[in-house]
């Protein structure tokens, strides 16, 4: 699927290529609303306000090129607004706020559907991944998130946290550096 001509068809008012662009950034957009807020319900009602903001609000993105970093923005941007709201503090100097409600990811892994022992496997390794990077403080698993799942650059990271290149670089730094700890002492 050609993003860039659905999105300028979308500008257009076509129907069809709002779907297919609703569709094809979806999966993307869910995990990282789910990162960020840790909660699958949360996250399902930021990425329909996202959505429902990014295709009203169409006509304002200037680049096609850019509509998935533009919508991306948005759902961040209402996950950081939702979390000041919820957790004032998050963004706050504090970094040793604790986690209290787990994530859980639903990801299927159809190559191994109908081995159980895999399915078994790959469900404890998921889990396993999942409490670790829940284990982290806020502020270090978004960036962790941000640079290694959705492959952004520090820059861009800065950018849509509002914090510093080093900032970010140094939770990236730590967030790894407790995984690593952890990983350790299992």
């Amino acid at each position: 699927m050609d993003i860039i001509n659905n999105v300028i068809k979308a500008m257009d008012g076509d129907q069809k290529a709002i779907s297919e662009l609703y569709y094809a950034t979806y999966p993307k957009l869910r995990a990282v609303a789910v990162s960020i807020l840790k909660n699958e319900d949360d996250a399902d009602d930021i990425v329909q306000d996202s959505y429902i903001k990014a295709f009203s609000s169409l006509h304002q993105l200037d680049n096609a090129k850019k509509f998935e970093p533009w919508l991306c923005r948005i759902v961040s941007n209402k996950c950081k607004y939702y979390l000041k709201k919820k957790k004032p503090i998050l963004f706050s100097a504090q970094d040793n706020e604790e986690n209290d409600e787990p994530i859980e990811w639903s990801i299927e892994d159809e190559s191994k559907e109908y081995d159980p022992e895999a399915v078994l496997i790959s469900a404890d390794t998921r889990k396993q991944i999942m409490e670790l990077l829940n284990s982290l403080p806020d502020e270090q698993r978004i960036c962790l998130v941000y640079h290694v799942v959705q492959e952004m650059k520090i820059s861009e990271i800065a950018e849509l946290l509002e914090v510093s290149e080093s900032t970010v670089k140094s939770r990236i730094h730590f967030s790894r550096k407790k995984l690593m700890d952890k990983i350790g002492d299992r």
